[in-house]
């Protein structure tokens, strides 16, 4: 079916609905809004059937989206997420891959990978300080924690838990 996001103006007192053009038949994985009108939505179309990964750009408050997606984002690559800073800078992450935008999406570059096959999560205090956890890519499905203090140059290992911790 379609796709829409709530949207309130009041602290959560209502709700409007805000579809989204052009997206259909598709998962939600990460949304973040940088502030009021900025926002970046990552999703999967088609899930099931070739679960091609895209991030889409609003600057409107969600009224009107723009995809944005990197042309060498590979199709079907786990959760991930996007996290913005600010409305130019942020990040992007999927599978082993990591992308950074300082123009609000419009270019991206890949960064250094993580010694992970999966990322299931990350998170970032800032645009140097990430965390990101995720499958190590062998059949014992244990869990890789890492981070990088210098916005996805290097990357330190926190640990490969146990077995099946994935």
């Amino acid at each position: 079916g379609n796709v829409f996001l709530s949207k309130t103006s009041d602290g959560a007192m209502s709700w409007n609905a805000l579809p989204i053009s052009g997206i259909t038949n598709a998962d939600v994985l990460r949304l973040h809004f940088p502030d009021t009108m900025n926002g970046y939505l990552a999703f999967r179309h088609n899930p099931g059937a070739g679960l091609e990964t895209a991030v889409w750009k609003t600057t409107d408050g969600g009224s009107n989206w723009t995809d944005v997606t990197p042309d060498s984002l590979q199709l079907g690559t786990g959760l991930g997420g996007v996290r913005f800073f600010d409305a130019q800078s942020g990040m992007l992450g999927f599978g082993s891959n990591i992308f950074i935008t300082d123009d609000g999406g419009a270019s991206w570059t890949k960064q250094n990978n993580a010694n992970f096959n999966e990322m299931y999560a990350f998170d970032a205090q800032g645009p140097d300080y990430w965390v990101a956890g995720g499958w190590d890519g062998t059949f014992n499905y244990t869990g890789v924690v890492q981070t990088t203090y210098d916005g996805g140059m290097s990357w330190h290992d926190h640990g490969v838990f146990q077995q099946n911790s994935t």
